[in-house]
């Protein structure tokens, strides 16, 4: 007797949700366009967020903090609450904004690679 793992109903279930958003991306573009920017807008913020916490985390611990955290966390916070006020304009700079905040966030996030090797050792 075969055992179902339960993969293929999230499969069927992924598939699905793909299909109706791929034709309402067609249909209705500006609909997508605009929760696109909304979704990272919410994550900019938790991201940012999460930034001045390890920035915090890290001062209390080594008695100093790399300011990158806290500058990229300071920054997505506020590229957030823009994207979530302002959707318009997050229309505008979306092709622009989000390549330079991936890539310093990604630099904040490598600047604290010694933190972790130092606190997981």
């Amino acid at each position: 007797m075969r055992q179902h793992s339960g993969y293929s109903r999230i499969r069927l279930a992924e598939g699905i949700v793909l299909i109706i958003l791929g034709v309402l991306a067609i249909v209705r573009p500006n609909l997508v366009y605009t929760s696109a920017v909304i979704i990272y807008g919410i994550v900019a913020v938790c991201l940012g967020v999460l930034d001045i916490v390890a920035y915090a985390r890290q001062e209390v611990f080594l008695g100093f903090g790399p300011v990158l955290s806290l500058i990229t966390g300071i920054l997505s916070v506020m590229t957030g609450c823009m994207l979530l006020l302002h959707q318009d304009a997050g229309k505008a700079v979306l092709l622009f904004l989000f390549p330079l905040w991936f890539i310093a966030h990604c630099i904040s996030r490598l600047t604290r690679l010694n933190y972790i090797r130092f606190t997981l050792l």
